[in-house]
């Protein structure tokens, strides 16, 4: 393993000043960079699929570790520097895709079981999350640096302010944990709220039989209007009569339901 100091290394997020636009936020401190290569499981030899690379803090230490790195970055002025660090290390062991990961074909980029990873930019974090849950198991595990409050409603159980339909699209195909917390003062520059680690690991089979299209209506038109009763929320699509018929009471809020009772409600609209 690499022989890091936790002393924060701001050298190539200077070189580059980030971008607004990009919801540009650079991880610097040592420390949690190694928290977040443990967690994403990378090992000598295995691939990783990092999206959104910046100037390669999390990038060069998953190289350190031996991982094979195929990293995706928009920004061009963050190219030269991420072609630079390729040159440092194995021929192969970096590659650089330069485009914008909401256009990219994950399971093109990396073989299956590889890891997915990556310093998700706020403004389209949960855009990309769910980008890559739509891979199925193509991928064994996906460890992503978010805001902390997407990694809440990722992670989220039933009874809770966060429960809905991220959680329910993310859990009903993968085991999903919020790891640990990372400051604002970890960053260049520092963001304004805490961020987090969250880990998806996709299960073979989803943990029930469901069709995801109508899962996610159910889970829109309940969560859209989370104050009501489902007898409410649910009346265009769902009579009374067939809640009860799957041991659902109208007079439930979604937040109560679990993850089988909606998959349940899903089967009936």
């Amino acid at each position: 393993m690499a022989n890091y100091n936790d002393k924060p290394d701001n050298s190539s997020a200077h070189s580059v000043a980030p971008k607004k636009a990009f919801g540009q936020n650079f991880l610097t401190d040592k420390h949690y960079l190694r928290r977040i290569c443990s967690a994403v499981g990378a090992v000598e030899g295995q691939t990783v699929l990092e999206l959104g690379a910046g100037t390669g803090a999390l990038t060069r230490a998953l190289l350190e570790l031996g991982a094979n790195v195929v990293c995706v970055e928009k920004d061009e002025r963050c190219i030269p520097v991420l072609n630079d660090m390729a040159k440092e290390f194995a021929e192969g062991q970096l590659t650089v895709v330069e485009g914008d990961a909401l256009e990219a074909d994950f399971t093109a980029l990396a073989p299956k079981g590889s890891m997915l990873a990556g310093n998700l930019p706020y403004n389209i974090g949960t855009e990309l999350v769910m980008m890559g849950v739509a891979t199925g198991d193509h991928f064994k595990k996906h460890t992503y640096l978010l805001q902390k409050e997407v990694v809440q409603r990722i992670a989220a159980k039933p009874q809770s302010n966060d429960w809905g339909r991220l959680a329910i699209a993310c859990q009903l195909q993968a085991e999903c944990d919020h790891l640990f917390d990372v400051p604002p003062g970890a960053f260049f520059p520092p963001p304004k709220v805490t961020s987090a680690v969250v880990s998806i690991t996709p299960l073979e089979n989803p943990k029930f039989e469901c069709e995801r299209k109508k899962l996610e209506l159910v889970a829109r038109l309940a969560f859209g209007q989370r104050r009501k009763m489902l007898r409410a929320s649910l009346k265009s699509t769902i009579s009374e009569e067939d809640m009860q018929s799957v041991g659902i009471e109208p007079t439930r809020r979604p937040e109560t339901l679990s993850l089988e009772e909606f998959c349940n409600l899903a089967s009936l609209a």
